[in-house]
């Protein structure tokens, strides 16, 4: 059992979803982790993997005027997607007109690190290097989830980033491609590694206790694999 999941010579993956999901019920860090079961993709994930691909392709050109030909091309072709890319333009102009920068330093930043017996690991959607420092910012299909969950998705990236680079990060953001909704919030890193290690210690005890009920269960992931499951499968 030296080499088991739960050992201490193993070193153990945690995503930003891992970590959320926890919180919300570590019944399916089970399911994901224990049970191995994987998940086919859904319509609104693809959907959000095709708005995510246009923002990467935005965020290349590293050009406003470059970039609203790009959105005004993709709406004519993707009239599906016109009011995401007319959220999006909104968007880049808000910074600009904010004086923040319109163009992340880092797009779609693949990173891991290790704290203590776990490995961090995700792919940050943007850091924005603004004139009052940097800023971690993730890109969302739409705000499903409360708005606290949301920011502690992005408070376990700008943990991770400013782990591994020695950034201190001055601000998150979060913003809808559905609303154009643009949430901020402050970074804590106290806050988040506390609520990291929460999770530590509920995975290394073991504690997968599953936590049904409609609000958690009805945008879980898991739910039409999950025997806890109250929403119809």
């Amino acid at each position: 059992m030296s080499d088991s999941l739960f050992s201490p010579k193993h070193i153990i993956v945690l995503s930003k979803v891992d970590f959320i999901n926890i919180f919300i019920c570590p019944y399916t860090w089970y399911l994901k982790n224990v049970e191995k079961i994987k998940l086919p993709p859904t319509g609104s994930m693809l959907k959000g993997a095709d708005l995510h691909n246009v923002m990467r392709e935005i965020n290349a050109r590293k050009n406003l005027e470059e970039s609203r030909k790009y959105i005004s091309q993709q709406i004519e072709s993707l009239r599906s997607f016109e009011k995401q890319l007319t959220n999006i333009i909104n968007f880049l102009e808000m910074r600009e007109s904010n004086g923040d920068s319109v163009f992340p330093e880092y797009s779609e930043f693949r990173i891991e690190v290790l704290v203590e017996n776990f490995k961090l690991v995700g792919i940050i959607d943007a850091i924005y290097n603004n004139t009052f420092g940097y800023e971690v910012f993730e890109y969302k299909k739409s705000f499903y989830k409360d708005i606290q969950s949301l920011l502690l998705e992005t408070s376990f990236y700008s943990y991770i980033f400013s782990k591994y680079t020695n950034i201190k990060i001055a601000r998150m953001g979060l913003f809808s491609f559905e609303t154009g909704e643009v949430i901020y919030g402050p970074f804590d890193e106290k806050v988040v590694l506390d609520r990291i290690r929460e999770a530590f210690k509920v995975i290394l005890e073991g504690n997968f206790e599953p936590k049904p009920s409609y609000e958690n269960c009805k945008f879980c992931s898991y739910k039409n694999f999950c025997r806890y499951s109250v929403v119809g499968k």
